[in-house]
């Protein structure tokens, strides 16, 4: 009877060892296959798939992660790349740009800002060392024009003294019409304080490149006239806004431009190009010739709106120290005909 109870017990003992062993063997089993699988980890707001060290391999999409409901500020793969683009072409054209003035002599400023075209451009050229400051010869007159009507506005000038003398000086760019503006009208009788009253009203309205130090034709004094293709650019585009002093007074300083009689520079370059009979041009030169005086160094510059059938847009070019007065007039030409045309094909 004693054995007998042995050999149960003994029995009893081998079964629960095997079923002990089992339940090990399944357990390392699950664990292994645990193991070599990729879990699926749900995360709020996104869904993460790692592999077997916890690295996340790919972030899923909002779509993906909650499909019914609308993600924000999603920007479509077209429009990111319209935008490169853009981008792109713009860089493309001030690249054109600088390439194409290197070939000309004298130190150039390039600035243009399209106005209602299917492309936007922007080009801002001009020497890094030389900077964006330069000798604006007549180009000045832009400024006194401003800085009259702004008088106007705030009663400080007459209307009927003044503007009988702005329209020489900006149409046939009239020395003696500006001269006079500057020290009877702003001046008072002074051509300092005309000429300080300018560079005060430039540099409180955003013109940082512009001043005036001295009066037209007045080579032999110490200061110079200055301004920047952007100062230019900035100014125009106000009166093309009408929001150049006012709306009423942008329209005139506009008709003065359009009725410019001196057209050898910009306007030149497209006399084939604008066709159309609602086309034109709008312009101010400026130039000082070697024979004038040579220690001031020659000068040649232009401002113009170009309005076309494809868009309007806003160009000046400034060029200092060169060493022909018509070989630089013959670029300045050229360099305008060839941003119309470079428009025309991008606008049309």
């Amino acid at each position: 009877m004693k054995h007998k109870k042995l050999r149960i017990l003994s029995l009893l003992l081998l079964i629960l060892i095997a079923a002990e062993s089992s339940l090990i063997f399944h357990k390392v089993l699950k664990k292994e296959e645990g193991e070599n699988t990729i879990p699926t980890i749900q995360a709020e707001g996104s869904q993460h798939q790692t592999n077997a060290k916890g690295n996340a391999e790919r972030e899923a999409t909002p779509e993906e992660a909650y499909p019914e409901k609308e993600t924000k500020k999603q920007i479509p793969q077209s429009s990111q790349t319209e935008k490169i683009t853009e981008k792109t072409e713009e860089n493309q054209m001030t690249q054109l740009i600088e390439e194409k003035i290197a070939e000309y002599d004298g130190i150039w400023s390039v600035y243009l800002k399209t106005k209602g075209m299917k492309t936007e451009e922007v080009c801002d050229v001009y020497s890094k060392e030389q900077g964006r400051s330069m000798k604006s010869a007549s180009l000045i007159k832009l400024f006194v024009m401003e800085t009259l009507y702004d008088g106007v506005e705030k009663g400080t000038v007459d209307r009927e003294t003044m503007e009988g003398l702005v329209q020489p000086m900006i149409t046939v760019s009239d020395n003696t019409a500006c001269n006079t503006l500057v020290t009877d009208v702003l001046g008072n009788g002074n051509a300092d304080e005309g000429m300080a009253a300018v560079t005060w009203y430039a540099q409180q309205n955003g013109y940082r490149d512009t001043a005036m130090g001295r009066l037209m034709l007045s080579y032999q004094t110490q200061g110079d006239n200055y301004t920047s293709a952007k100062d230019c650019v900035a100014l125009l585009e106000k009166i093309y806004d009408g929001t150049c002093v006012n709306t009423a007074d942008s329209s005139q300083m506009l008709s003065f431009l359009q009725n410019q009689e001196r057209k050898n520079k910009i306007p030149y370059g497209l006399q084939t190009r604008l066709t159309g009979e609602q086309e034109w041009t709008a312009n101010k030169t400026g130039e000082i010739a070697e024979a004038e005086v040579p220690e001031k160094g020659m000068v040649e510059g232009d401002a113009a709106i170009v309005h076309t059938e494809f868009g309007d847009y806003i160009l000046c070019i400034l060029v200092n120290d060169m060493s022909s007065n018509a070989q630089t007039q013959a670029e300045i030409q050229e360099l305008s005909g060839w941003i119309y045309d470079y428009l025309a094909a991008k606008n049309r």
